[in-house]
């Protein structure tokens, strides 16, 4: 069951999802809350996503896909 409702959950985030929705997705993996992070770049299609998050001075690059969830990995300056 809780592989089903990620599935979801991954496939509206793809589809339709606002940036409140992104940053929820992202708030685990980069260690900040959500009303903490500053999404940019989002791109999505096909059954994929990919957005940048940030803060507090670091940033993201995230990516989604409906059959694999979601990654987060620290971007190097």
């Amino acid at each position: 069951m809780r592989f089903l409702t990620a599935v979801v959950f991954l496939l509206l985030l793809i589809s339709c999802a606002s940036t409140g929705d992104f940053q929820k997705a992202s708030s685990g993996f980069v260690g900040c809350d959500p009303n903490e992070i500053v999404i940019s770049d989002r791109t999505s299609g096909m059954g994929v996503a990919s957005w940048k998050a940030s803060c507090k001075g670091k940033t993201f690059h995230c990516s989604g896909a409906s059959q694999a969830g979601i990654s987060c990995k620290e971007m190097q300056k």
